[in-house]
């Protein structure tokens, strides 16, 4: 198994591929849902989301605007 890219322990983990990224975290209050999806491009110049009307977050990134996301929400990276 791979171990995770990022980790802020105890809140987040991301596991970073050459075809997917997949993040899990601590929030209990939305368990089991579907909060976002977002795609990862190193073409692409800082980070923007929007939301459908499911109500679910559909956010473009680099992969250095994901990691500075990442810090602004959950605090430093281990």
């Amino acid at each position: 198994m791979f171990n995770p890219t990022v980790v802020v322990p105890g809140k987040y983990a991301m596991w970073r591929t050459d075809l997917l990224n997949f993040s899990i975290n601590q929030m209990p209050e939305r368990a089991g849902e579907l909060r976002h999806i977002g795609f990862e491009d190193e073409a692409v110049q800082g980070f923007s989301s929007t939301h459908d009307i499911n109500g679910i977050e559909w956010e473009l990134f680099s992969p250095q605007a994901q990691d500075k996301k990442i810090v602004e929400t959950y605090g430093s990276l281990f």
